[in-house]
């Protein structure tokens, strides 16, 4: 289970309030739940701040590199 599922389930939401809580459409939030896209930088740090929940930065894609 991946570190987006377990958040999501241990704190009752259902994928749509895990979006909004991170600040994504449900579809994207989808993808990254279901391995199908990286986990950002920025959805890091709002997993971070919402969740306490820290991420290796070689867990996530750094969206500004080129």
């Amino acid at each position: 289970m991946n570190i987006l599922k377990k958040t999501r389930l241990n704190n009752n939401l259902k994928p749509i309030d895990m979006a909004k809580e991170l600040k994504i459409s449900k579809s994207y939030y989808s993808m990254l739940e279901n391995g199908g896209r990286d986990i950002s930088k920025n959805i890091a740090i709002n997993l971070k701040k919402r969740f306490g929940v820290e991420l290796d930065a070689s867990f996530y894609t750094d969206v500004h590199k080129s």
